[in-house]
């Protein structure tokens, strides 16, 4: 049991799910103490005299199994819950006709249990584990009114006819024939002033009393409507919250939009017409909405299978519905998983390269982090048959379908596609080749994870700062009309060297399957795992001298200037040796040589920007004595 200090009714420090709470040894220091309400119990609190003494008479008569303490003014008696998360309610009238608060367990319900120095008093003591289940005639049917107040009644107060109406009451809360036979007899021995005879209540009980179940049934749909309720149980049984005007439900350990909203209302409600629906569908849509603006994003911590792991500190953390997430990985975190057939298959596609396995823990590894301070893309390139679409497959696996997009990298900057990276670990576009590259301003916004204007078809934009990963692949490389260095500098480009063939001695064609297993993917991640962290501690990812070849062949393949500059092997004192202007013109010269038309040469601006970027001029030239414009050297 776990108890709180009290300053009167009020406590004195925080508790909540049991944090916080003492022990009965330390609690008992104090003069004003409580008890929290164990899960799966109910204490219902009699605090009127005249309650409490007839509760007493009903226990000690049906001889009930329930602890019972007194009271200031009556008496607390404690059961099991007969639900499964029952609700606390104040000063309510239970189906005997008597009125009461309870406090439900789970829900940080606690009772009084010393006052000013004295302990109160166990005055029908009975063990915890042999407290009976709460009888369904001490539920709450209603909140009070005037009718059918049986306390008091007597001879010639119209008892017959009140019990006969209480019992078509009684239905229609949901009690069933042989749950109203025990009520009926119980309200007339204990709380009516003076009792009908046993042939009077068997006349009222009798079959032909109740009404049929089918017509109940009907009733209870039509009379019990309330949109508010509904709704209430909805958010409160799924765990429904309003992101960004999407409603979202709490399953295995994170928030997905959720797409069976109709099928749990008529769940509830069965024979639900649409414009109830629509209030309840409404009220839902009009809780607090969480944006970004108002969301807390943990970025180092991923939602496994098993557990809420902290890539930072290594820490396995318990699931947790008030923190919303929206990712969680289909992997078991295993520490000490290992798949051989994995580690086989990652030498033979990087051609047994440490650093380029390296670099591919580091980008898995990525993925699992809520942003994107690295600022890279990934791009693997090479022909067929080369492994590309093994890794590919891999990684979605590894992500779990809900936690990728599949956006190719000429359609991610358009104006309804940026939405579909929110709250995506990745976006993994396949086969982009024979493409040029446009957009690089968007693209670049969404490689470093800066905030962007998203929009769905029909809905006012809003916006997100997206965390997801990119990574691509292609035969050959796109060209692009960027060529700054800000462009260049997000990339990082994997080369696919390796060739398989069926001829292969290894050649394994099930290598799919041994490396998705669940054993291979708790592998794959504590690979990804040590990526992360190597890439936390050095700041910035592994550079192999293949990855650093393969952007800088991209560079002068991508830009006519570089490939003009390496095809006639200009060195830097050539080009400090020129007028600006003659350089161009040569430029120009060897285009037209080289078949390039007109309208493709590069300007005169975008040739010295990239001979500037190239060779690491100063911005602005000098005019030296011949009145002409040279580049200069940086200081």
């Amino acid at each position: 049991m776990q108890y709180i200090i009290l300053n009167g009714k009020t406590p004195t420090h925080d508790f909540k799910n049991g944090e916080g709470t003492y022990t009965k040894e330390e609690a008992m220091e104090f003069d004003n103490v409580a008890v929290m309400v164990p899960k799966g119990y109910i204490v219902l609190d009699f605090d009127t005299t005249s309650d409490a003494e007839l509760m007493l008479k009903i226990i000690d008569a049906l001889q009930l199994k329930t602890k019972v303490m007194k009271t200031t003014r009556g008496i607390h008696c404690w059961f099991k819950a007969s639900d499964k998360d029952p609700k606390n309610f104040i000063k309510q009238r239970l189906a005997i006709g008597l009125y009461c608060d309870r406090k439900s367990g789970g829900r940080n319900a606690y009772v009084k249990i010393k006052q000013d120095g004295k302990v109160r008093e166990w005055i029908r003591p009975v063990k915890m584990k042999d407290i009976q289940e709460v009888p369904k005639w001490l539920t709450a049917v209603s909140s009070p009114s005037n009718k059918f107040n049986f306390k008091g009644m007597g001879d010639g107060s119209g008892r017959n006819q009140e019990l006969f109406d209480y019992i078509v009451y009684l239905q229609a809360k949901g009690f069933n024939r042989d749950e109203i036979r025990d009520t009926i007899p119980i309200i007339n021995d204990y709380i009516f002033d003076d009792p009908l005879s046993e042939l009077e209540i068997a006349t009222i009980c009798r079959d032909e009393a109740f009404k049929p179940d089918e017509e109940i049934n009907a009733q209870i749909k039509k009379a019990n409507f309330n949109h508010v309720e509904i709704a209430e149980e909805l958010i409160e049984e799924y765990t429904l919250i309003n992101y960004n005007n999407c409603i979202h439900e709490y399953k295995d350990g994170c928030y997905i939009p959720c797409e069976m909203l109709g099928r749990y209302i008529r769940k509830k409600v069965y024979a639900i017409k649409n414009n109830q629906r629509n209030e309840i569908v409404a009220y839902i849509n009009d809780m607090e909405k969480i944006n970004g603006r108002n969301l807390k994003v943990y970025p180092y911590i991923i939602t496994t299978k098993n557990t809420r792991y902290n890539l930072k500190t290594g820490e396995c953390l318990p699931f947790d519905k008030s923190i919303i997430d929206f990712a969680q990985i289909p992997v078991v975190y295993d520490p000490s998983a290992y798949c051989a057939d994995l580690d086989k298959m990652l030498n033979r596609v990087f051609l047994a390269d440490r650093e380029v396995i390296n670099l591919f823990e580091e980008m898995l590894g990525a993925t699992l982090l809520k942003h994107n301070r690295y600022q890279k893309a990934f791009l693997f390139y090479g022909g067929g048959s080369n492994g590309k679409s093994t890794i590919l497959d891999l990684i979605k696996t590894f992500l779990g379908a809900r936690n990728f997009s599949a956006i190719a990298l000429e359609k991610v900057t358009d104006r309804f596609n940026t939405v579909e990276l929110e709250n995506k670990l990745a976006n993994i576009g396949d086969d982009i080749d024979n493409v040029t590259i446009k957009d690089t301003g968007t693209l670049k916004k969404l490689f470093s994870g800066n905030s962007i204007m998203v929009e769905r078809k029909g809905e006012r934009p809003y916006t997100i700062e997206p965390y997801a990963t990119h990574i691509y692949s292609c035969n050959a490389i796109p060209r692009s009309f960027d060529k700054s260095d800000g462009f260049y500098r997000r990339w990082i480009l994997i080369p696919f060297d390796a060739r398989f063939t069926a001829d292969d001695e290894d050649y394994d064609p099930l290598i799919g399957e041994k490396i998705t297993t669940e054993e291979a993917l708790s592998y794959l991640l504590n690979l990804a795992i040590r990526g992360v962290k190597r890439l936390i501690t050095k700041g910035k990812f592994t550079e192999p001298a293949r990855v650093k070849s393969a952007l800088n062949k991209y560079k002068t393949d991508n830009s006519t200037v570089l490939t003009y500059i390496e095809d006639q092997d200009l060195t830097e004192y050539y080009m400090l040796d020129k007028p600006k202007d003659v350089l161009y013109s040569e430029f120009v010269d060897w285009c037209k040589l080289s078949g390039i038309k007109t309208s493709n040469i590069t300007g005169k601006k975008g040739f010295y920007r990239e001979v500037v970027d190239k060779f690491g001029f100063e911005e602005k030239a000098t005019q030296k004595g011949d009145g002409k414009r040279y580049f200069i050297e940086k200081l």
